[in-house]
């Protein structure tokens, strides 16, 4: 089943919506024209399927916003998640990073860092999305005034793998943190 979830995963929210629906209609086929047992197996995956789109589909959806730079979105986006205690462990983390962020759009450093540090204590999938979060931890302690912990944060997201765009992120951020001390 954890299988399935990590191949689920890698889909769109509305690819997961399409796909449940095609297992749907083959599981109804199978039923009525086959007479086939292997239409539970196929209703089953459907019902798995649209569960998954309901359950985790607004973090991802609040993900590819801030992925897009869209992070405006985001408070919208995660405010739609009604039960985040029911998400799996990468959603989740994903849920905690995105409510941090749209605690940042709305000035709330406090919050946002709470929501960040869980996140960065989450199952997050890659070391760039790690390194992104210890460099907002950074940011958020460097707004509450913590340049010694923002600079820790930034060296932890330096030591992490990452794409060259997180590079100039850091960059910036050292330059900031240097001229606050």
């Amino acid at each position: 089943m954890q299988t399935l979830y990590r191949i689920v995963d890698s889909l769109n929210p509305l690819a997961r919506l399409v796909l449940a629906l095609l297992c749907l209609v083959l599981s109804i086929l199978l039923m009525l024209v086959f007479r086939s047992g292997i239409s539970m197996v196929t209703l089953s995956l459907a019902l798995v399927l649209v569960w998954d789109f309901f359950r985790n589909s607004s973090v991802w959806i609040a993900f590819r916003a801030f992925r897009r730079g869209e992070s405006t979105q985001v408070p919208y986006l995660i405010g739609l998640v009604t039960w985040p205690r029911l998400l799996g462990a990468s959603a989740q983390a994903y849920y905690h990073w995105m409510s941090g962020v749209a605690r940042i759009t709305q000035g709330n450093w406090l919050e946002a860092k709470l929501f960040l540090l869980s996140a960065a204590s989450g199952a997050i999938r890659t070391e760039n999305d790690r390194a992104l979060i210890q460099c907002m931890l950074a940011e958020t302690n460097l707004q509450l005034g913590a340049r010694e912990e923002a600079l820790r944060h930034l060296l932890l997201a330096t030591r992490l793998e990452h794409h060259a765009e997180v590079d100039r992120v850091i960059e910036k951020l050292q330059q900031r943190i240097n001229q606050a001390g």
